[in-house]
């Protein structure tokens, strides 16, 4: 998208550059229940758009774009229900894997230690063998292959006994998923049409079937879930008709039905919810009107606050961004000192983060994961001249280095990509969507003439 140019000194009017410069837009992505949604961010209108007062999902829990200005939908894909219940692949450690060391303890620096005394004697043996032609070289040399090699051999052991363990209980948790799924049989074929016919007679029909098999809850209750959360979306598309308390009894009969727990209960409540709100917040409808409306269902449907923290969150970090632009500039105090006469815009305060791998254990098995760990403090400092993070030294990011912006609305991480880096910065912030916001309009803001302030 084109951040449009500064005007020449023969322009007649700044505010018509600030008018037409187009900030790039940034991305938000979060994780629902109907599947991931991401969606770019432009101009916010001043009180949001109110066409219809439906929300902006569809009967199949998908978005339903109803507003056209400052904001395009751009992607989301469903989630496979059948996922939690299939094994995970098999975990193939490397050798440098297993001999990476593991906590504090010197017992396990003993390999990388033997190998190291093992170069250093062959070395030595090599050095013996050339200088003095001194056959206690090749004792050397023998003696540094067997420290260097004993570890990768016992390495290589504990890998292929590892691998033959997994293979074993891979195929057992296969022979017991192949199990499961052949007592849910008709269950799961009932599951698969109820969003469709979801009346009293069906839904009591479904709870006498469930009752009467032996059905591991942990075996359908994904399925379950995704049934449930499909049906629940149709129930929604008739909160015209149910209103709010209507829906949350619609939507308690039918997770009753198929068996659900009170935890997984709340959370197709929530999902709910959450789809609701991100599916307003990128249309660009959240009202105050349909806020309230939002508000409504989260009671009726007695959710906890703190299933939904990131999205009450979210619904204020949107909401101040309504009235921010070229020529609304909002200001903040610095906590870094800045040029004369240079203005600080936004200042927040968090954390670098970085991506790394842990294994955790599942009921499928041990699987690698990646998620945030912090690195160090950190402030950014938006001013209309250049982006500043403020750590134990100052980072300066000029503004047409920037390339992309994205948020991570799942962890509240700002990612910030530039031309010339090839990791881009990851910021764990607390309000991450509106410092995103000012970077963006902070990047179109023409550079004064030389010789002016």
């Amino acid at each position: 998208m084109d951040r449009g140019s500064p005007p020449s000194a023969s322009s007649a009017d700044l505010g018509d550059f600030l008018a037409n410069a187009t900030p790039v837009a940034f991305y938000v992505r979060r994780s629902l229940g109907s599947g991931p949604i991401r969606f770019a961010v432009e101009d916010r209108s001043a009180a949001g758009l109110s066409t219809g007062d439906g929300f902006s999902t569809s009967p199949s829990g998908e978005f339903r774009r109803m507003g056209s200005a400052g904001l395009y939908f751009a992607e989301e894909r469903p989630l496979d229900p059948l996922g939690a219940v299939s094994p995970p692949p098999i975990e193939r450690e490397s050798i440098l894997w297993s001999l990476k060391p593991e906590g504090e303890s010197l017992k396990t620096y003993l390999p990388i230690l033997s190998m190291g005394i093992g170069v250093v004697l062959i070395v030595l043996g090599i050095g013996v063998l050339v200088a003095n032609q001194d056959p206690i070289g090749w004792f050397e040399i023998i003696l540094g292959l067997v420290l260097l090699i004993g570890p990768v051999v016992l390495a290589w052991g504990r890998i292929r006994a590892a691998r033959a363990r997994e293979l074993a209980e891979r195929k057992e948790r296969e022979e017991i998923v192949a199990r499961h799924r052949q007592l849910v049989g008709e269950f799961a074929k009932q599951l698969e049409t109820l969003p469709d016919n979801h009346d009293a007679a069906t839904l009591d029909r479904l709870r006498r079937d469930r009752e009467g098999k032996d059905i591991p809850y942990e075996a359908v209750a994904p399925v379950a879930r995704h049934a449930a959360l499909r049906t629940a979306f149709r129930i929604l598309a008739r909160i015209r008709e149910l209103r709010a308390e209507g829906v949350a009894t619609e939507i308690d009969r039918v997770t009753d039905a198929v068996g659900l727990e009170e935890t997984d209960r709340n959370e197709v409540k929530a999902d709910v919810y959450r789809t609701v709100v991100w599916h307003l917040l990128a249309d660009d409808r959240m009202t105050e009107e349909q806020k309230a409306r939002a508000e409504e269902l989260r009671a009726a449907l007695k959710i906890d606050g703190s299933l939904v923290e990131r999205e009450l969150v979210a619904i204020e970090e949107f909401e101040g961004l309504r009235g921010l632009s070229a020529d609304n500039l909002p200001s903040a105090q610095s906590p870094v000192t800045l040029k004369f006469q240079e203005a600080c815009l936004q200042s927040s305060s968090g954390t670098g983060v970085k991506r790394v791998t842990e294994r955790v254990s599942t009921p499928q098995g041990k699987v690698r994961r990646q998620k945030w760990a912090p690195t160090k403090q950190t402030h950014v400092v938006v001013t209309p001249k250049r982006l500043i993070l403020a750590e134990k030294k100052e980072t300066v990011i000029q503004y047409p280095e920037v390339f992309g912006i994205e948020i991570d609305a799942d962890e509240g991480v700002l990612e910030i990509t530039t031309r010339d880096r090839k990791q881009p910065y990851f910021l764990s912030l607390r309000d991450p969507i509106r410092t995103a916001r000012v970077i963006d309009i902070a990047s179109v803001l023409p550079a004064k003439p030389k010789g002016l302030i």
